[in-house]
């Protein structure tokens, strides 16, 4: 059986000359069967990353790894979801010694999805107890595909789809929080779409505006 790891590669710009580093951040690699989806994110010499690993045919974990040295080393890993994962997809962002991860997640083989949050306050030595941003096993929608970003006016924001298992469309949602993650808004509807909005991604001018593109598939009569 093939195993894949996390390779990290920094690259030194100095100059016109560019040089790779190597680095390899990884739990375990006795007992990782799979390792995919890795995200970074880089505050000053502190390099962050997360990743999704499997040690169970059945579960998916979101681990996480810091590096304090540009990345020349890592952290033991953190299991920030513990053996109850089923598709995690995580996005991770960073802003001082505030270190915000969000990823998808199904509670139950037969539940449905939902959109997890955890937080660390003191540089990603530890981490608040996941909290999820909407429902548990709610019949009717499936919030999925998470995007998270932190606004110039400290607001945190997070982005994702709202399939409804009743009218067979998609919206656009996002939830916001302004204290710190500790709390979020009920969601709101960004723009309603047709059939599929899965991928998400976003940009924030200097004034503060946000961009927000989405992907959707359209049905086609001839």
């Amino acid at each position: 059986m093939k195993n894949k790891i996390l390779i990290l590669a920094i690259i030194f710009v100095m100059s016109v000359t560019l040089a790779t580093e190597t680095v390899y951040a990884s739990h375990n690699e006795q007992t990782s069967r799979e390792t995919r989806d890795p995200r970074i994110a880089v505050s000053d010499s502190n390099v962050y990353v997360t990743w999704s690993d499997s040690t169970n045919p059945d579960y998916w974990d979101v681990y996480f790894a810091k590096s304090s040295d540009d990345g020349k080393t890592f952290s033991d890993a953190i299991n920030l979801t513990n053996g109850s994962s089923y598709y995690p997809n995580s996005k991770i962002i960073v802003s001082g010694n505030n270190v915000y991860v969000s990823w998808e997640d199904r509670t139950s083989p037969d539940g449905t999805d939902a959109i997890f949050f955890t937080k660390s306050n003191d540089g990603g030595i530890t981490f608040d107890k996941p909290r999820m941003l909407n429902p548990v096993n709610d019949p009717v929608n499936l919030i999925y595909r998470p995007r998270i970003m932190l606004a110039s006016n400290d607001i945190l924001y997070v982005f994702a789809s709202e399939w409804s298992m009743q009218t067979k469309q998609n919206k656009m949602i996002f939830v916001t929080s302004n204290d710190d993650g500790n709390t979020f808004s009920k969601p709101t509807v960004l723009f309603e779409a047709g059939q599929w909005e899965d991928f998400v991604d976003y940009a924030i001018n200097d004034d503060g505006t946000i961009y927000v593109l989405a992907d959707d598939q359209k049905i086609m009569m001839k």
